[in-house]
């Protein structure tokens, strides 16, 4: 009995890895849409109607036909990823676009967005995205699609009116609080919590300062023009690259070997204690806030190759120089003897002459 379960699990399992790997190499449909803006950050009047364009490009060679759908959507997490709720209220609720659009190959078309503000609506941040896919929503739900790709524009609206602003950095450090690195690049992170009613986009610089106080470097601190929703927190990160700036530090390959290791170090090369200090202004009222961090970079690597590479040279120079030092000596040696021996012959010379007595 056991060993007939034992095999149907076997079989069981055998099964679902086959279905995982058929599925896998599978090929995806995916639709071949651009749309256009990615998002968009607006402010309006309560009562108000506002009309905005977007536009599709089909990148196909047929038709397609494209459905529309709508979705709220707020903070999940700190990441900054937006999650989509239901579609029945607030700002998904207010706005209108066309149910379907058709598409001939590689047609471009602009389609009009328009947004009616109620009265009643509340001041502050309201956030909603408008879908296109090739299939339509489901009955019942406007937020949901059918299986099938979809892409979205988001919508950041502003209702004015009297909204509440404020905001702090809770926390500015190194990535994963590594104070000790070898090379260039250094990240750091952020997080910023929104207490007010609206998005917030914080704007400002970090500053690097060496251990005597001079400025080394100044990049940006939120170069993604990233939003915080309200009552939200969101984590930034931000990097000090070689040559300054946004590079993703991704992007550079940190050698493993040693060698490779030292010429890496020599192109991203700093040293020392260093502080860092953020600034960062938001809202309309110009509020600001600050924050610092303090880390070192130490090319070890680097420093030994450099150090031996100077005491070789130290030792050759030294050992060149002795030898000139010799040479030197030995040549006045020569010299003097030289001068001595003809002083020799000189006065051998002189005393082979012979004497004559003088006359009397």
């Amino acid at each position: 009995m056991q060993r007939s379960l034992f095999f149907t699990k076997v079989i069981i399992f055998v099964f679902i890895g086959f279905l995982a790997t058929f599925f896998s190499f599978a090929p995806h449909t995916a639709q071949a849409l651009t749309v256009s803006p990615a998002r968009l950050e607006i402010d309006g009047n309560p009562s108000s109607q506002l009309k905005i364009d977007m536009v599709l490009t089909n990148d196909k060679d047929e038709n397609q036909t494209f459905f529309s759908s709508y979705a709220n959507f707020e903070a999940q997490g700190e990441s900054g990823t937006p999650s989509f709720v239901d579609s029945t209220t607030d700002l998904a609720s207010w706005m209108n676009v066309p149910g379907t659009v058709t598409l001939t190959p590689f047609e471009t078309k602009t389609i009009p967005l328009v947004i009616n503000i109620p009265k009643t609506a509340d001041p502050g941040g309201h956030f909603a995205a408008v879908f296109w896919s090739t299939q339509p929503a489901k009955s019942g739900n406007e937020g949901q699609v059918a299986i099938g790709a979809k892409l979205g524009i988001l919508i950041l609206l502003r209702v004015n009116g009297d909204v509440p602003e404020g905001g702090s950095i809770l926390n500015f450090d190194t990535r994963d609080g590594v104070h000790k690195f070898g090379a260039l690049p250094v990240t750091f992170s952020y997080r910023f919590n929104n207490t007010g009613g609206d998005r917030v986009k914080p704007v400002g610089t970090v500053v690097i300062k060496n251990i005597f106080g001079m400025k080394a470097t100044t990049f940006d601190a939120n170069p993604n023009q990233g939003n915080v929703l309200p009552k939200s927190i969101r984590k930034f990160e931000t990097s000090w690259v070689k040559g300054n700036t946004n590079t993703k530090p991704e992007a550079t390959e940190v050698p493993l070997n040693f060698w490779d290791t030292v010429r890496y170090q020599w192109h991203n090369f700093a040293f020392g204690k260093y502080t860092a200090v953020i600034t960062l202004g938001y809202t309309s009222k110009n509020l600001t806030d600050s924050a610092t961090t303090s880390f070192y970079v130490f090319p070890w690597q680097l420093l030994v190759v450099i150090l031996l590479g100077g005491a070789l040279v130290f030792y050759f120079l030294r050992r060149m120089l002795r030898a000139y030092n010799r040479m030197l000596i030995a040549q006045v040696r020569d010299k003097i003897e030289e001068e001595l021996e003809e002083k020799i012959e000189k006065k051998e010379h002189e005393n082979k002459k012979p004497h004559t007595r003088p006359r009397v």
